[in-house]
């Protein structure tokens, strides 16, 4: 996966497009619109967090990303039995 609105320091991405960070959870089904994916964004990192930004920091889109990775290998694996 790569998003297309980020910020490097020394080769790695340090922010991520809030935006982009959206568009991805519904991309994967985490999410099933923006409404949703804002939800669960502001349910992992928090609101207070979220309040006028636009970007995510890269360890707020870890903590984000690592629970959507578990989620979707959970219900994978159910489906599967």
């Amino acid at each position: 996966m790569v998003l297309a609105t980020y910020k490097r320091d020394v080769g790695f991405v340090t922010e991520i497009s809030l935006k982009e960070v959206k568009n991805w959870l519904i991309k994967e089904g985490i999410a099933a619109d923006r409404e949703k994916a804002k939800t669960a964004i502001e349910n992992e990192i928090g609101k207070m967090a979220m309040a006028d930004q636009d970007i995510m920091t890269y360890d707020e889109f870890n903590r984000l990303f690592a629970k959507g990775v578990l989620k979707k290998a959970i219900v994978d694996v159910a489906e599967k039995f």
